[in-house]
């Protein structure tokens, strides 16, 4: 999905930006809040907060467990903050492996 050319509504735009906010990914979910642009999002972003509920049970590995989450946290989140402002910026951006995480979502 690259830029669309179809007209993005700001609430699509708002709730695809919530999306990459961590536990916030669940709202457009529950609302069912619907379009294209918002579901593309959504998908990833869920991606992303699973990815990270799954850096956090490093954290009890000895030795390198912490540095590991750290470090997975670090880089989700800096992800996160880019794919936020490709929403924002109406712009559709396939994050490398968190996309074919997302194709796997069929909601």
């Amino acid at each position: 999905m690259e830029t669309t050319q179809t007209f993005i509504t700001p609430s699509e735009k708002f709730w695809s930006a919530v999306s990459y906010l961590g536990p916030l990914v669940f709202i457009p979910l529950l609302f069912k809040i619907k379009g294209d642009f918002v579901y593309f999002h959504n998908r990833q972003a869920l991606a992303i907060f699973l990815v990270q509920s799954l850096l956090s049970l490093f954290i009890f590995l000895p030795v390198f467990g912490l540095l590991i989450s750290l470090c997975g946290w670090s880089f989700c989140f800096v992800i996160s903050l880019v794919a936020l402002f490709s929403a924002l910026l109406e712009k559709g951006w396939k994050i490398p492996v968190f996309y074919q995480i997302s194709k796997l979502f069929k909601f």
